[in-house]
């Protein structure tokens, strides 16, 4: 199975989103993390695919040399897109894959490889997500027009989705074809997602990262959530059901290795103790990596 990661530099400069950095305290962070994935991956994958666009090649490959193994500039092709939509370089990444593959998100930091029942399974995810506020009330009443069987959880003001972390499997003309079929809903309807988007973050005030936030993982993963719920398709989870309100607060933030083997950071994203862990982290095991990425920040001719 092919281990894959995906970096897109647009949601870095989204005038709304990119202040955080993917979700980060700061941009530097955000950097930090997907060095300190990929150097775990390495440790127990020979081969590690990066997925990104020509600026994150330029940072992440030219100047900060991460091992990937394999490097695919295809995400300009997202360039119009609104950059707080992250989750549209995921499925971009998952529509290209022709052979079995995993893809890991940034911010997880495997201790160990990833066991073999997800390696075998048709559909591999991290965990469910229970998401239950007034913002998926928003979402979907804003959405339902363009997603199949939102008026359900319109009514409920609960649904169900596939945790980010990571995501894939062996079955892969089902992920391929649902992933483009995300993609062409999401195409065909850009203006109207851009529209829906400034109105929903101008209602949610103050909370807009939260939202955007969870508007990605909306995306992300909803066609393939009640896909594979519709057609019966095995899923093997490697975690717990998860609630989105309180997801990142099982965290050890003492002993990364242990508390973030599978699980996302979430909102914790923007904690200070949470960001200087990773840091120490990639400096104590990765101290050449960690050093060039200060000189590569610190450099004045570094407009990103």
């Amino acid at each position: 199975m092919n281990i894959v990661q995906s970096f897109w530099s647009r949601a870095l400069m989204d005038a709304l989103y990119g202040r955080h950095g993917y979700g980060w305290m700061n941009r530097k962070y955000c950097f930090v993390s997907q060095a300190l994935s990929c150097l775990c991956l390495r440790e127990f994958y020979p081969s590690v695919r990066l997925i990104t666009d020509t600026m994150g090649k330029r940072i992440l490959v030219d100047e900060l040399r991460l091992p990937y193994t394999d490097v695919q500039v295809s995400l300009d092709v997202l360039e119009s897109f609104p950059g707080c939509l992250w989750a549209l370089k995921n499925l971009y990444t998952y529509s290209i894959q022709q052979e079995p593959f995993l893809h890991i998100d940034g911010d997880i930091y495997l201790d160990a490889p990833v066991s073999e029942a997800i390696h075998s399974a048709p559909v591999a995810a991290n965990a469910l997500l229970e998401c239950h506020s007034p913002a998926i009330t928003s979402l979907f009443r804003n959405f339902a027009s363009i997603l199949p069987g939102a008026s359900a959880s319109v009514q409920n003001a609960r649904t169900t989705l596939f945790s980010p972390g990571f995501f894939g499997g062996t079955d892969i003309k089902f992920i391929t074809r649902l992933a483009k079929e995300a993609l062409s809903v999401i195409m065909a309807n850009r203006n109207f997602i851009t529209y829906r988007l400034n109105m929903i973050t101008d209602d949610f005030n103050g909370r807009d990262a939260h939202l955007v936030e969870l508007i990605s993982i909306l995306i992300d993963s909803y066609f393939f959530t009640q896909r594979a719920g519709n057609m019966n398709k095995k899923v093997v989870y490697a975690g717990d059901r998860l609630e989105f309100a309180t997801a990142g607060n099982s965290l050890t933030i003492s002993t990364p290795a242990a508390g973030w083997k599978y699980q996302p950071l979430f909102n914790r994203k923007r904690e200070g103790i949470v960001c200087e862990a990773i840091e120490y982290r990639l400096r104590r095991l990765y101290p050449s990596f960690y050093y060039r990425l200060l000189s590569i920040l610190n450099n004045k001719t570094f407009n990103y």
